[in-house]
């Protein structure tokens, strides 16, 4: 895996904290150049100042990334610098816990905004190179919830279930033209994504501490990543209690209602005690 990984190019969304964070870990140890991207300037330039005072070489590149102009700009940066992109990883998501009763449509627009079209921006701008060099991966960072759904998260789940579609559909036409296209679908990982995530109407410790799976570290959800990558995985499914869900859900998905209903439940009882403050 190390030579596979060896002088490439990579971009890596989402660089700040959680599974993004330490991809750029791993990457610069597997020996490739980092271009760690995120809106949260501080803790990006934090990991890169790391990289580098290890060794590494690595970039910060401050960006929202559903700004498209500004995701056209950092590629543009990276072509002028190096000539080439070899990964994307497309990693930057944020969540929303809320009964679909109590969103707006400017929750919807967030969610969607940063979990898809911040895909879709990174997708126009480097698919398109990649096909001209005959060679790259893109990397779109899905979820279990995209596979099987989450109630008390519909538009994390959805937003993750299109780039889940758009995965699949892309990898099919990618084949030709020497591009690869994996999507990972992380279960529980113990990222930044919950404690940040916004909360409507609950209070989050309430339901977030009764996950019934044990959370992975960020770190093993990153080598489970890259090493998916490595095998041109089309769908990265981990760890065992994603499979496990990916599995019920397929071939007995009656069966999944039970804990989803569980899940639901927590979240209403959150709802109730903090609706009745």
């Amino acid at each position: 895996m190390n030579a596979y990984y060896k002088n490439k190019i990579a971009i890596v969304t989402g660089s700040a904290s959680g599974i993004g964070r330490e991809m750029c870990r791993h990457l610069s140890d597997l020996g490739s150049t980092i271009i760690a991207a995120d809106i949260d300037k501080n803790n990006v330039d934090k990991i890169v100042q790391e990289i580098n005072d290890k060794g590494g070489n690595a970039h910060s590149y401050h960006i929202d990334i559903s700004d498209y102009d500004a995701f056209s700009n950092m590629v543009d940066f990276v072509l002028k610098k190096y000539q080439r992109i070899d990964f994307l990883f497309n990693n930057a998501g944020v969540t929303l816990f809320s009964e679909v009763l109590d969103m707006s449509l400017d929750h919807w627009d967030k969610i969607i905004k940063v979990n898809l079209l911040g895909v879709i921006n990174g997708i126009d701008l480097v698919y398109k190179i990649m096909t001209q060099q005959g060679s790259g991966s893109i990397v779109n960072v899905a979820s279990t919830a995209g596979l099987v759904g989450y109630p008390s998260a519909a538009a994390y789940a959805s937003s993750k279930s299109a780039v889940l579609g758009l995965s699949q559909s892309l990898r099919i036409e990618a084949e030709e033209f020497g591009v690869n296209i994996n999507v990972a679908c992380p279960g529980y990982v113990d990222t930044g994504i919950y404690t940040s995530g916004t909360v409507i109407n609950a209070k989050l410790d309430d339901f977030i501490n009764k996950i019934p799976f044990k959370m992975i570290s960020a770190a093993c959800a990153a080598e489970e990543i890259l090493k998916g990558t490595y095998k041109n995985k089309a769908l990265i499914i981990f760890p065992f209690h994603a499979k496990f869900l990916w599995f019920v859900h397929r071939f007995f998905p009656f069966l999944i209602e039970i804990p989803m209903k569980k899940v639901m439940q927590q979240f209403r009882n959150s709802r109730k005690l903090f609706l009745e403050k």
